[in-house]
């Protein structure tokens, strides 16, 4: 039965791999992969993809693209205008809805600033499964249009499919469109716009034997040059299966003079502070003609601004016709945390045709980095960036790009804090950030995540049936303990308008106060130019009972609105979560103030301040009323981080009886530098007979520190009756006072009761009752037992505890 089985399964192996070799051996020819686009110049999400696009788009990198603009989500993009029967045509054949949107070789495929990689890998996967036809592509522009013949050969029969030609304008500058186009996203330039298709957007059925050939020729007439620039045209030809819209090859005419760069090496690596390495790369040249060819880094101003210093080996020289050239960089570090994104430039220097630059990144991060700002989530990371900046962390904080590539190079466990924006653009990231965040908190790490939709995506319910949302619902609902408000975020907007808001801290938590000593109140969505940061919606939220979070940021005056929480679960590293950014701040020194805290309060514990008192309670014993008692304690700073106490409160019952008299807070906060002390007195002036007690607590930078305060004032006028704070003991002198021979006090309570004699010292002197009362009991005072003085008489249940004062005349 094995066997047999066995045999069965091998056969089935061997059909499925003979069938995979004769469907590769059909698929002779060098594929070019075709990436359709779908756009407008109106679409805010769509420009960020252009730029991405511009980039990787090229037949160096094996793929060529046609963007379709169409007409929304406003009217009026130029390319549409132009010619809106072929590009609906083709939103129509792939239902397009919402763009940008992207097919490559007819499989959809996800379009943003970081993209990229993605993209490009997915060509080099179809790329290298080659392609069983060829297409040749001949193009003659005219003065009013121009002349395209397309051949097509093929290994195999093409009887289900059409062949596609577009004329594509490979560069166009509409100078001021960003201004005469209602809603229009800023965009000026524009890359492979779709000029035409030929004949149609129907496209040609192609019928052609295996091992034939066919030639298919066209004509097309320019229009207005704002969409047709000249000299710009060339030619996209691709077949498409027609049931299954696969692209089974593409083909142009378009011929880039741009040097193709290859990085030999690790691109990410770590690098010593004032060190110095080389990285090697191999610059190409794919046509086929010399090449002049002119290396440069694109980003030295940056780099030199941040520190690094690099130099290549070779800045200008030719490359014969399919040669290459080997370039050397050499990079040499500052001595601060820093990440460095080297980007290498080889520029064809071209008399005429189009020329493209070559790009290759490599990058280092220095030893010793610390913190880590993850950039790229969304746009408004970068608000983020100057504010860590700015802080006494800015020696140990970089910026590094959340790729997945630096995700690999340097894993965030690597690093003792993180800080992760997740903008409203950047919204779906949240599992992957939520998953990050569990990651590190696990092994004791710090983590500040800043995502104005976050738990609205997090928790969507129709999201739960994708990978890595119930993980991310679960960090936020059951690990942080929070619950959004209503269904949905809070618009920060009406119509098309910002509207300017205001966010309270919580004066009693480090992270909700200012620099001053007071509760923050950040102002939001009032963008600059120089400061063009906004919070368009925002998630308000609640915290879950049992939950470890603490709210230090609400909205709308109602501390009940939460949109801020610190987090630290036992055994986890701590955890910030804000509903809104840093960035979203529009004044700097408050942006400075809350990162600062921010990054205080997710340092290792070793890192950060750390609080601690000689003595968490100070007895005052016996005072008469209407004199005072000092008493002091200690303040020490174990940490290694400046401890800033914020406020020093007397909170309680007994509290009027208590005064902070030396080393208190007045005006700004009090600074304790590292293992520093700072004494503090406490005075006691108690104004009539009776017990005080109230409790002094520290806010500072680190956790609250709270000391008791209690106190007995006394005096000669005859109390006849006390009680208890909870009201479960009473007592009511019933006999003299002051008590020269005997007097009485009848003890009201439930339970077992010590009743005890207390001098001025705090000492007790005589036991007078220790036992059961069950409603009254009538203790008596011997005067015999006791000098003359005054005295406290109090009665204890172990838990509450009530004074009477009594003075002995013998």
């Amino acid at each position: 039965m094995f066997t047999r089985r066995l045999m069965q399964a091998l056969a089935v192996a061997l059909c499925l791999f003979v069938g995979a070799v004769g469907s590769f051996a059909q698929n002779t020819y060098q594929r070019l992969s075709v990436l359709e686009v779908f756009t407008s110049a109106t679409c805010p999400p769509c420009a960020p993809a252009a730029g991405m696009l511009r980039e990787i788009i090229s037949p160096a990198n094996g793929v060529v693209s046609a963007r379709f603009h169409l007409n929304f989500p406003a009217p009026n993009d130029p390319f549409y205008v132009d010619n809106p029967v072929d590009n609906g045509a083709r939103q129509s054949f792939y239902a397009v809805n919402s763009i940008p949107d992207g097919y490559l070789n007819g499989k959809k495929v996800g379009l943003s600033a970081s993209a990229g990689p993605t993209i490009l890998a997915a060509v080099k996967t179809d790329n290298a499964k080659m392609a069983p036809c060829k297409i040749e592509v001949t193009h003659g522009p005219t003065t009013d249009g121009g002349t395209v013949s397309v051949k097509v050969t093929t290994n195999v029969d093409l009887k289900s499919h059409k062949l596609h030609v577009a004329v594509v304008s490979y560069n166009t500058d509409i100078p001021g469109l960003s201004t005469t186009l209602t809603n229009s996203n800023g965009e000026e330039s524009f890359s492979d716009a779709m000029n035409k298709m030929l004949p149609n957007a129907g496209g040609t059925t192609l019928s052609i034997d295996a091992a034939k050939d066919q030639t298919f020729n066209f004509t097309y007439t320019r229009k207005g040059a704002t969409t047709w620039p000249v000299g710009q045209q060339y030619i996209v030809a691709y077949i498409q299966n027609n049931a299954t819209k696969e692209v089974i090859q593409g083909g142009t005419d378009l011929v880039v003079y741009q040097p193709v760069l290859t990085f030999n090496g690790k691109v990410w690596e770590r690098i010593e502070r004032k060190g110095t390495k080389t990285a090697n790369f191999t610059v190409s040249n794919p046509t086929d003609a010399p090449l002049s060819v002119a290396m440069s880094v694109g980003n030295i101003d940056a780099l030199t601004q941040a520190g690094w210093q690099v130099a290549l080996d070779k800045d200008m020289f030719d490359i014969p016709a399919k040669g290459s050239v080997n370039v050397t960089a050499s990079t040499t570090a500052p001595d601060v945390a820093s990440f460095a994104g080297i980007d290498v430039v080889a520029k064809a220097n071209v008399s005429a045709g189009i020329s493209k630059d070559g790009k290759s990144t490599f990058g280092y991060l220095t030893e010793g980095t610390r913190v880590a700002v993850w950039a790229g989530i969304s746009n408004g990371a970068a608000g983020q960036f100057v504010s860590a900046a700015q802080t006494t962390h800015a020696k140990d904080a970089a910026y590094i790009p959340a790729t997945n590539e630096a995700l690999q190079a340097f894993p965030p466990t690597e690093f003792d804090a993180g800080v992760f924006c997740v903008g409203v653009d950047g919204r779906f990231s949240i599992p992957g950030v939520a998953q990050l965040a569990l990651l590190m908190t696990s092994q004791g790490k710090g983590v500040y995540v800043a995502a104005p939709m976050g738990i609205s995506v997090a928790t969507n319910a129709q999201n739960q049936q994708f990978a890595g949302y119930p993980e991310a619902n679960a960090w936020i609902t059951e690990t942080l303990g929070l619950k959004l408000q209503g269904t949905g975020p809070v618009a920060r907007y009406t119509g098309n308008t910002l509207t300017p808001y205001t966010l309270n801290g919580v004066g009693s938590e480090p992270l909700g106060q200012t620099d001053k000593n007071a509760a923050a109140t950040w102002n939001l969505n009032r963008p600059t130019q120089n400061w063009p940061f906004y919070c368009e919606v925002q998630d308000v939220f609640s915290i879950n009972a049992g939950s470890k979070s603490v709210s230090w940021a609400y909205s709308d005056n109602r501390n009940t609105n939460i949109v801020g929480i610190r987090c630290e679960n036992s055994g986890q590293g701590r955890v910030v979560y804000s509903s809104w950014g840093v960035e979203h701040i529009n004044d700097a020194n408050a942006r400075k103030t809350l990162m600062q805290r921010i990054l205080d309060y997710l340092m290792p514990a070793g890192d950060r301040p750390v609080i601690s008192v000689n003595n968490t309670s100070l007895n005052f014993g016996s005072v008469s009323a209407g004199s005072t008692k000092d008493m002091s304690f200690s303040i020490t700073n174990t940490g290694k981080a400046n401890l800033e106490i914020s406020t020093m409160t007397i909170t309680g019952a007994g509290s009027a009886a208590f005064t902070v008299t030396a080393g208190g807070v007045s005006g700004s906060n009090v600074v304790i530098a590292p293992n520093a002390s700072r004494t503090v007195t406490v005075q006691y002036a108690p104004t009539a007979a009776g017990t005080s007690a109230a409790n002094l607590v520290i806010s500072s930078n680190d956790s609250p520190v709270t000391v008791q305060l209690r106190g007995s004032g006394t005096t000669t006028s005859v109390e006849t009756d006390v009680v208890s704070e909870t009201g479960a003991i009473g007592m009511t002198l019933v006999g003299a006072n002051p008590v020269s021979t005997s007097s009485a006090i009848r003890v009201r309570a439930a339970g077992d009761i010590r009743v005890s004699v207390v001098n001025a010292a705090g000492q007790e002197v005589a036991t007078l009752f220790n036992g059961m009362v069950n409603g009254t009991e009538l203790v008596n005072v011997d005067a015999s037992m006791l000098t003359s003085g005054a005295y406290n008489v109090v009665a204890s249940n172990g838990a509450d505890r009530a004074t009477l004062s009594v003075v002995v005349a013998r």
